[in-house]
Parts: structure tokens; sequence; C-alpha cells
């Protein structure tokens, strides 16, 4: 999702519509952060104000992504996980006597059960992957397998 630029945090600088009335493609839109210069007839700076003028994505996304290190290419990877559960039964040698076993243990395992807390869940990023920093593919989750939810039954039987 954040290489498409479906992420929630990209929701900034998209367009509000697709075509304008007529059906014509419409450009992305936003508007940077910072001030433009009030100058008077003369051209003499005589202030600044906060800068309302919107630009198209290409512009919008590349000031923000060439400006240097900002907060928003900096993400809270931390999460609580439920990793694994076991739970296991033994049952008593008098349960057996009639069977050829002399002790019989039960364990039900689930693995990767639940993100309990997970600060990415709104941009389709995975808190375990392994992000690539090669340059031209930084942040973007390549050849990464997500990690597969388990269950098992594991049953120790002892003669």
């Amino acid at each position: 999702m954040t290489a498409k630029g479906t992420g929630k945090f990209t929701e900034e600088g998209r367009r509000p519509q697709d075509t304008d009335d007529a059906g014509n493609q419409l450009p992305y839109v936003g508007v940077l952060d910072g001030v433009v210069e009030i100058t008077d007839d003369a051209g003499n700076v005589t202030g600044y104000e906060k800068n309302t003028k919107a630009v198209d994505g290409q512009t919008y996304w590349a000031s923000r992504a060439w400006g240097g290190p900002t907060d928003w290419f900096v993400l809270d990877g931390s999460y609580i996980m439920l990793r694994e559960v076991m739970l296991s039964y033994r049952f008593q040698p008098s349960v057996l006597n009639k069977t050829p076993f002399t002790g019989l243990t039960l364990t039900l395992i689930g693995r990767n059960l639940w993100y309990i807390e997970e600060h990415m869940q709104d941009m389709g990023i995975s808190p375990e992957s392994a992000p690539s920093t090669d340059a031209g593919y930084t942040g973007i989750e390549t050849f990464g397998v997500p990690t597969t939810r388990t269950f098992g039954l594991n049953v120790k039987l002892t003669f």
C-alpha cells in the first residue's frame, strides 16, 4: 500500500475526485508547508504569509520525499503481539490403565495469533517486515514473506 500511495498517511495531497464535471481527469493537488513572500508594487519584500497555493501530486510528493528526512517517513514500528500459546493436558495414569500407554499428553499450539497493538496497521505494512534500503526502493517491502499464523496439535505417548 505504501508504494502505491494508498496508505492512510498519503490521504493529504490526493485529489478529492477523479474527474471534473466534464469528465476530464483532474491532477492530484496538495498544499506544501511554508510561506510565500508579499511584495509591494516596486517588488520589495514587505512580509510573508502562509502558503495556500495547491500544486500537482508529483510536485507535492517529490517535495516531501526529496526535501530531506521528515517525520512523514519515520514510522512507529513498535507492536505487541501474541506470539505463541500452548495449552497442554496430561492424562492421569489411572485413565490409561486399559491401554498399552503409561502416559499421554495432548498439547494445542497457536503461533502468530494476534497483533494486540500495532501502529502501522493503516499503512498495510507488517511491523516485522524488512523494507528495502536500496535507493530506488527505499521503504518498500520487497521479497518479504508475511508472518504466517499456524495451529498445531502435539501428542506425546509414553509406553
